[in-house]
């Protein structure tokens, strides 16, 4: 008999229990009982002494099991009723019986990987790109055996009539699940949900009802234009330096996107080359998925960039390549009045010409500055440039003071 201990105080709950019945009257009947891996009965009880009765009805319950501490001690009873009549002729019989109040120890793998029954991430977010099948697998333990099940539901169905799942002597314990069977077949965003249950041989339960994985088998696809330093690429597509925040969007309407890799190369990355860099992406609206990251390693003149992104089912997007200029060298610029004294009178406008060129990422401007005020210059196609200061700005400088023009060329790298 599997007993379990809440039973213990039930006053009809009984370990042993029959009739006695002796034509020649009954004497006596005792009850021995010991722990299964004791040697002796060593413990007895006398239910009735001299009965001088035909037929008695006799019970041993719970409570008069041994305790340490002040608890019952648990495991494998054997228990043995000797009953004698009045002419001092004995009959026994033996029985073995279980008292246990542990529930037992079940440890869930899912896919291999360590089941954390507090981390809310691993619990509500477990996905898979194969349709074929999920393992898992664990440890199921109690000191009087167990049976472990198993039973599962797709989506918001019902839930399916339980398996028995073969545990090995050491407790270890694999499940297969096929998901291509036809009542297990589940498509892009449905989830299959488990339920696992150790019963040990008095009844006590453990369940473990949050292992769901959900099929996303489609890839994260780049979204809009990659961002260099807060601008567009088409915007801003050469950099003055070898180091950028680079910044994109990925849609994956499944799972989220857990990491988003680059390379700086001119080929295709090739399945083992090292990645540049890589950082997360966080979600900005419904099924778009935000990243952003310092990037460093470019080079003097064209550089290609490539942007790869993985979710969480482990689905890999198809690269995306960029071209990114660097230019770290200024523009060559010339002032060609830059020996000459200007004497003004303030009423008359003066010009300075010069020439300026950038080969690699072209001019931008050229700013000339004269008493914290700045004037921009008309810049043409073949490089030559001008600008005119104004009499009337000239007229507000102080008389007798002489003024240095500084001339400022930016290209487009910044």
């Amino acid at each position: 008999k599997f007993t379990n201990i809440s039973d213990i105080f039930d006053q009809n709950s009984a370990i042993v229990s029959g009739l006695v019945q002796d034509d020649d009257a009954i004497k006596s009947i005792v009850v021995s009982y010991k722990l299964k891996s004791d040697d002796d009965y060593t413990s007895s009880e006398i239910l009735y002494d001299n009965a001088d009765s035909e037929q008695v009805y006799y019970s041993f319950s719970f409570r008069n099991l041994p305790k340490a501490d002040n608890k019952y001690v648990y495991g494998i009873y054997d228990v043995k009723v000797t009953v004698t009549d009045i002419n001092n002729i004995s009959n026994e019989d033996e029985k073995t019986f279980f008292v246990d109040d542990g529930k037992p120890s079940l440890d869930v793998m899912v896919s291999a990987a360590p089941f954390k029954e507090n981390d809310a991430e691993l619990v509500s977010a477990r996905f898979i790109k194969s349709t074929e099948q999920v393992v898992n697998k664990g440890k199921v333990t109690d000191a009087n055996g167990v049976v472990l099940t198993r039973a599962y539901r797709v989506g918001n169905g019902t839930l399916s009539s339980s398996i028995e799942i073969p545990v090995s002597d050491s407790g270890d314990w694999k499940d297969v699940f096929e998901l291509t069977s036809t009542e297990k077949r589940t498509g892009e965003g449905e989830t299959v949900h488990f339920v696992y249950k150790a019963t040990d041989p008095a009844g006590n339960v453990t369940e473990v009802d949050n292992i769901s994985y959900t099929v996303d088998t489609g890839i994260p696809v780049f979204n809009g234009e990659l961002h260099i330093e807060n601008k567009t690429l088409s915007q801003n597509g050469i950099l003055g330096k070898d180091t950028a925040s680079i910044s994109g969007n990925f849609i994956e309407s499944v799972s989220s996107v857990s990491e988003v890799r680059f390379w700086i190369q001119n080929s295709k990355p090739a399945e083992n080359d090292p990645f540049t860099g890589s950082c997360g992406a966080s979600l900005v609206s419904s099924g778009k998925y935000q990243f952003s990251s310092i990037v460093s390693g470019f080079a003097e003149g064209q550089n290609v960039l490539w942007v790869q992104a993985e979710d969480q089912a482990g689905n890999i997007s198809e690269y995306k390549s960029f071209t990114i200029k660097v230019d770290q060298n200024p523009p060559e610029c010339v002032c060609n009045e830059s020996s000459v004294t200007f004497i003004s009178n303030g009423s008359e406008d003066i010009t300075l010409t010069g020439t300026v060129s950038d080969a690699s990422s072209g001019v931008k401007s050229v700013i000339l500055s004269l008493s914290e005020k700045e004037y921009s210059a008309n810049v043409s196609s073949n490089g030559q440039w001008s600008c005119t200061l104004p009499a009337s700005e000239l007229a507000k400088l102080d008389s007798g003071t002489s003024y240095s023009v500084s001339v400022t060329a930016s290209d487009y790298a910044g």
